[in-house]
């Protein structure tokens, strides 16, 4: 499979879950700013309005991946994607991750982007 090939089929299977409520947002604290003010900095008052902007990502959105996740074991086959999406005029950093068996589509990262 070549990479747009699995890039379009990561984003099939992370919409189906998003659908079908297996979904995780990962509620992290970012340089002292919960997740909670990352999403009212993007003018967004909960995490459902931040999957409603997860399920129009399309390919050109993508900034990178499959990449390994750091912050899984090194033995597990764990991958992130990351994406780039203007949100109310504000240029955005969203980090996925596929956890099927677990928790479904898993949002690692969903704030301002920083350059």
């Amino acid at each position: 499979m070549n990479g747009q090939s699995l890039l379009l089929d990561f984003l099939i299977r992370m919409k189906v879950l998003v659908q079908t409520g297996k979904r995780h947002f990962v509620r992290r604290n970012r340089n002292g700013v919960s997740y909670v003010q990352q999403l009212a900095r993007l003018r967004l008052s909960s995490p459902d309005e931040a999957w409603d902007c997860v399920m129009e990502l399309g390919e050109n959105h993508y900034l990178s991946g499959p990449e390994i996740d750091r912050g899984e074991p090194a033995s597990t086959d764990k991958v992130v994607w990351t994406f780039i999406m203007e949100i109310n005029g504000i240029i955005t950093y969203i980090k996925l991750k596929d956890e099927t068996e677990r928790r479904g589509c898993v949002c690692l990262s969903f704030h301002e982007a920083e350059y």
